[in-house]
């Protein structure tokens, strides 16, 4: 009786077991989502340096919803090759599933520009893209203190949910040959799962002071580091880097003012790895840009993977990291996009560039004209700010009508009235949730 008692108790215990083992293996189990339709993401064979991942361009193209979200079956980036995901080609984070092995041995860069420098005219005067996801930097400005001219554009802030302050327009400090007031870095506004994901805001523009014609224009602020994630439903393997840091807002020393004056910095960005086991000696990083001059500073990124088995042992550059179990890969839907569309009803091609050579509209009316926008995925009810800059020094602000339409599509109009010069203008979406 007692050996059928222990038999028993013996088969209960091996039943617990076995149970036990059964739940484990299956927590190990993790799918990334992707069904595959767009094939293998393979570089292999592809001469060494940077390659611009542009979906529209691919043969054939990808992503004709321009959501950023791919469904490949594997990923493979060789040594030597970089593939730069950019805030020019890509709005938004990008999110890279894959139903099999993830490799990356060459680089991912997602690096926000670096500020823009000084500038004596309107046409030279660009602003620092992100890498996908992140945010743009300010412009640089210009402000006449004696109101002996008056008008003239003033720096800008960074754009992002974080972006950092431009330069102030009051009697500021002696940089070197000029007189000015530094922009502030941007900060990441990320939580620690990335969800939602989002990269880094930028910096802000910086402002010289004076009304002399040899007066520049500041530096701009550097832009965000991007946002991706990666998923596969087997592994992931970085030998290589991936890189979503910020753009750095160096000093303006040795050009036109000879000045120490500078933009702000751009945050770093965010990446999110999610795989059943992630491996690999390489490098993530996604700091803040360099700053050298006052209060210029920005926030690093954030990196988090998530897998059963962590076999990873390269670096995180210092940049802030966690470690957890996949837990779902959360996509998101479609994410915001606005652009100028038509000026006085002269529809402009897209992308825009913005460049007096090349013009993306010329208009010959002195008098008020409209301006129509085009959004997706904005609040409808929303008012754009449509930022006008001109070469004679004016400068405007103008809100537009509310949007109309539906959350997919919708626009609004502006009225404004452009001065007989050269005009660069943005419009600018701030809404809540």
């Amino acid at each position: 009786m007692l050996t059928r008692q222990l038999l028993d108790l013996s088969k209960r215990i091996l039943l617990v077991l076995a149970l036990a083992v059964a739940m484990s293996a299956q927590t190990t189990v993790f799918s990334s989502g992707s069904n595959g339709s767009d094939g293998a993401l393979d570089f292999t064979g592809a001469p060494p340096g940077l390659i611009v991942f542009d979906p529209a361009k691919l043969n054939p193209p990808l992503n004709p919803r321009s959501d950023n979200i791919f469904n490949f079956t594997t990923i493979t980036i060789p040594s030597g090759v970089t593939i730069r995901l950019s805030g020019r080609v890509l709005t938004g984070p990008v999110f890279w599933l894959a139903s099999g092995d993830v490799r990356i041995d060459g680089g991912i860069d997602l690096t926000g520009e670096n500020s823009t420098g000084t500038s004596l005219v309107l046409d030279h005067l660009t602003r620092a893209m992100p890498g996908a996801g992140g945010f743009s930097g300010g412009f640089g400005g210009k402000v006449d203190t004696t109101l002996v001219i008056g008008g003239q554009p003033a720096a800008l802030p960074g754009d992002g949910p974080g972006g950092g302050a431009a330069g102030g327009t009051g009697f500021g400090s002696r940089f070197g040959g000029c007189f000015g007031n530094t922009g502030t870095g941007g900060s990441f506004t990320g939580n620690q799962f990335l969800v939602p994901l989002v990269g880094g805001s930028g910096g802000g523009g910086a402002n010289f002071l004076g009304a002399l014609p040899t007066t520049p224009y500041a530096e701009g602020g550097g832009a965000g580091g991007g946002a991706i994630l990666i998923a596969s439903s087997t592994s992931i393997t970085i030998n290589g880097v991936i890189n979503a840091n910020g753009g750095s807002a160096p000093r303006a020393g040795g050009q036109i003012c000879d000045s120490d004056l500078s933009g702000g910095a751009g945050a770093g960005g965010a990446i999110r790895l999610a795989a059943p086991t992630i491996s690999g000696s390489g490098t993530l990083t996604a700091r803040e840009g360099g700053a050298t001059v006052g209060p210029t500073g920005a926030q690093g990124g954030f990196i988090r993977l998530e897998t059963f088995n962590d076999n990873f042992r390269g670096s995180f550059n210092s940049t802030a990291f966690t470690m957890a179990s996949p837990f779902g890969v959360f996509l998101p839907s479609p994410h915001p996009s606005v652009k100028v569309v038509s000026v006085d009803n002269a529809t402009i091609a897209q992308p825009p560039v913005g460049n007096i050579a090349f013009p993306d509209v010329s208009i010959n009316n002195t008098g008020p004209v409209t301006v129509t926008i085009e959004a997706h995925f904005i609040p409808v009810g929303t008012v754009l700010s449509l930022h006008i800059l001109s070469d004679n020094n004016t400068d405007q602000t103008v809100q537009t009508t509310p949007l109309a339409g539906t959350l997919e599509t919708s626009t609004c109009t502006a009225t404004v009235t452009f001065p007989g010069s050269f005009s660069l203008g943005f419009a600018k979406a701030v809404w809540s949730q």
